[in-house]
């Protein structure tokens, strides 16, 4: 059985989970302009985009964004 392909927009825990931070610690980061902000799709539901957090993780850790 093939694995299930990994979602594009991540909820906050999965967000949290994906960049190894705890979910206070992204809404703080993202409260202070410091990480990437949510998309909303429908009304009350906010999604991180995974390129999102790639390109934020990347630029923290020195590296130059993809071209």
């Amino acid at each position: 059985m093939p694995d299930a392909p990994h979602p594009r927009g991540l909820r906050a825990e999965e967000a949290a989970r994906y960049c190894g931070i705890s979910r206070s610690s992204l809404h703080a980061l993202v409260a202070r302009g410091q990480a990437p902000k949510p998309v909303y799709p429908t009304k009350g539901i906010a999604i991180w985009l995974r390129e999102d957090l790639d390109r934020w993780l990347d630029g923290l850790a020195g590296r130059p964004a993809p071209s």
